[in-house]
């Protein structure tokens, strides 16, 4: 995994997210791409989002972006004053599509997290 790359395809796919407009489709070809957490998706309607591809997160809490709003979630340990972001966050969407080719994988690489 490349820490740097995974940041920055967290930063791009976030910018993507934003941009989209109602009946608007996000293509996510089918390559692996590396991502650090954080990911949003937040305040569209009737969009989708077309995974072919992999969207690998990062192991273990290194390179994951941190936020100090901790403890809603019991699965986001806290440390010190802060937590990780969750994983792939989703609020205040209506008429979302999630699909793929049947190849799409969110692979969370969770071991790390156990």
């Amino acid at each position: 995994n490349d820490r740097g790359a995974a940041v920055a395809n967290t930063h791009l796919l976030n910018a993507k997210l934003a941009e989209l407009q109602p009946n608007d489709t996000l293509f996510i070809s089918n390559r692996t791409f590396w991502v650090a957490g954080g990911v949003r998706a937040i305040n569209f309607q009737s969009v989708t989002i077309r995974l072919d591809g992999t969207l690998r997160f990062l192991p273990g809490r290194d390179g994951w972006p941190l936020q100090r709003t901790c403890g809603i979630n019991p699965l986001q340990p806290i440390r010190g004053k802060t937590c990780v972001q969750e994983a792939f966050y989703i609020a205040n969407v209506s008429g979302l599509i999630l699909t793929s080719n049947g190849t799409g994988t969110l692979d969370g690489s969770g071991q790390a997290w156990w």
